[in-house]
């Protein structure tokens, strides 16, 4: 029952691939946005839902960001500003997982772009290509962000800069805050709003996901792409716990590296309670702690990969 499973969900992913693959490079081609948007949202839920089986739960409310310049009331802005979701990463899934809750890119390092099959799916979502690092080019990424957020488009940073294995998150990099600092600078557009993302792996099969089970969902370290997604299908349907909590801006927390460690706090606490089931934070107060600048996280061992 499992092989066979597995080969389904395998299957129904290809299919998904091939009918709204084409269909979202004409869109992008034609430069049809609403169209261009909501491709990414119907591949995600498909292959989340039908071909791997994922039951995601959502908590809180993503914040909307800028409608696009087309789109807007004449002589009229937008006063909410622009959107930058943080969250930690697991895996490679939560691509599918976040993609399929809301329109969004992603911010992945320069080399997803050549690996083959995902670097054209990510090429299609518009994901924005950084090289981490080539401090050089930072401020010209950061501004290719900002100008992105203004534009309409949510923005997805996996802080960590590197994937963990699902049980905790790791010290986010305070550098790839850079775009909230320069909004700051650049008055014309509105201050970003920072919005903290928990995702968590909480139960395989119906039944509890301890820790010995995250690493077939957690992709990380020198693990294989292909084994590693062949033995998740294998070990059943996951579910996983989204959690969007309240946003914050620099200013409220006052430079980078504060900011950094009260997002990374409040996506480790939303993390810590979906997985133990203890209960979620109250979604409509502040960040717990949010403007304490002490220590955030444990180290754990290294792992290379990124998205």
């Amino acid at each position: 029952m499992q092989l066979i499973r597995a080969i389904y969900g395998l299957i129904l992913f290809g299919l998904a691939v091939l009918v709204l693959a084409p269909l979202q490079l004409l869109a992008l081609v034609l430069r049809l946005r609403p169209v261009h948007v909501r491709i990414p949202i119907l591949f995600h839920k498909f292959v989340s839902r039908y071909a791997f089986g994922m039951r995601i739960t959502v908590r809180g409310t993503p914040e909307k960001p800028n409608p696009h310049p087309l789109f807007r009331w004449p002589n009229a802005r937008e006063v909410r500003g622009p959107v930058l979701y943080v969250s930690n990463h697991n895996s490679w899934s939560d691509i599918i997982i976040l993609g399929s809750i809301t329109p969004l890119c992603f911010v992945a390092k320069a080399e997803v772009a050549d690996w083959p099959g995902f670097g054209i799916l990510s090429k299609m979502q518009r994901t924005i290509f950084v090289k981490r690092e080539d401090t050089r080019k930072a401020g010209e990424q950061a501004a290719e962000m900002l100008g992105r957020m203004d534009g309409g488009d949510a923005i997805v940073l996996f802080a960590e800069g590197t994937s963990s294995d699902g049980n905790r998150v790791l010290p986010f990099k305070s550098s790839l805050f850079a775009v909230a600092q320069m909004s700051d600078i650049r008055h014309s557009v509105p201050p970003v709003r920072i919005q903290p993302v928990s995702i968590a792996f909480t139960k395989v099969g119906g039944l509890p996901m301890g820790r010995q089970y995250r690493p077939y969902f957690a992709w990380y370290g020198d693990m294989e792409f292909g084994g590693h997604l062949w033995e998740g299908l294998m070990q059943g349907p996951a579910d996983v716990e989204v959690t969007f909590h309240p946003p914050v801006t620099l200013a409220q927390m006052g430079n980078r590296k504060k900011l950094a460690n009260a997002v990374h706090r409040t996506v480790s606490e939303g993390l810590a309670h979906a997985i133990t089931g203890r209960g979620i934070p109250d979604h409509n107060e502040a960040p717990a702690n949010a403007l304490n600048d002490g220590p955030t996280a444990t180290k754990s061992g290294d792992s290379t990969k990124a998205a």
